[in-house]
């Protein structure tokens, strides 16, 4: 309901899932950033894999939803199988986007932005 109330604005519904997963994935990724430090501190860009990347994502992930489930944020009497959810789903996603991160990383090489703006249009637009 939240994206049609996006196009059509005097629905005036509350767009709550934006927020909702920004702030965790923000923390996520400064966790993350953290982990990269601490872990990669001798190593070059090169060196890393896009599997340490997605792994140390993941430890990322894992000590955000580890900290918020020892806050008390997963409520009480929580089931193993929704604890492991609510663990593993961040630490799934964290792993996703790092490998993600770095793959795309890879396949932009050793660019730089003097390159980017040596590029030249093809005839049909140089008009």
């Amino acid at each position: 309901m939240e994206f049609i109330a996006n196009f059509v604005p005097s629905l005036n519904v509350v767009d709550m899932w934006i927020p909702v997963f920004a702030m965790p994935g923000f923390v996520c990724g400064a966790v993350f950033s953290v982990v990269l430090g601490v872990a990669a501190r001798s190593r070059r860009f090169e060196q890393l894999s896009v599997r340490q990347f997605g792994a140390w994502g993941a430890l990322g992930g894992l000590v955000v939803s580890a900290l918020g489930m020892a806050a008390g944020l997963g409520g009480e009497a929580l089931q193993p199988v929704e604890v492991a959810v609510i663990i593993g789903a961040p630490a799934l996603f964290s792993a996703a986007m790092a490998s993600g991160i770095m793959a795309l990383a890879r396949r932009g090489g050793g660019r730089t932005l003097d390159d980017a703006g040596a590029a030249e249009l093809p005839d049909s637009e140089a008009s």
